[in-house]
């Protein structure tokens, strides 16, 4: 059973994006086909490689990376924190990305508590 965590003792307002299942916090993240194209296009060039790698252990058995249809990535806590400084390394500035998906991916590493 999940549920939303309850975010409001470090300020940030509940957030859909942030589950805790079971005891452990868990995040999610939905990505089109053509922002995971995005993913594959920047490829190892960038930090975004390695974060590519890290989604890849969080799609469910029956999903693969190449499928044409959003999948919804469910990141387990420790591997959101290495999503956020791999982000933080590059000032979060996801290069070769388009504005919405440097957004998206900013939101997912600013709202990890």
């Amino acid at each position: 059973m999940s549920r939303l965590a309850d975010t409001t003792d470090w300020g940030a307002e509940n957030d859909p994006q942030h589950l805790i299942l079971g005891d452990s916090a868990m995040y999610l993240l939905t990505l089109t086909a053509d922002e995971r194209r995005a993913f594959d296009w920047v490829g190892s060039r960038h930090n975004s490689g390695k974060v590519a790698d890290l989604l890849l252990d969080c799609i469910r058995e029956d999903r693969e990376w190449g499928d044409d249809a959003d999948i919804a990535f469910t990141i387990p806590e420790h591997l959101a924190w290495e999503i956020r400084e791999l982000a933080e390394e590059e000032d979060y500035s996801w290069a070769c990305f388009a504005p919405a998906l440097a957004a998206k991916l900013n939101d997912l590493c600013w709202g990890i508590v």
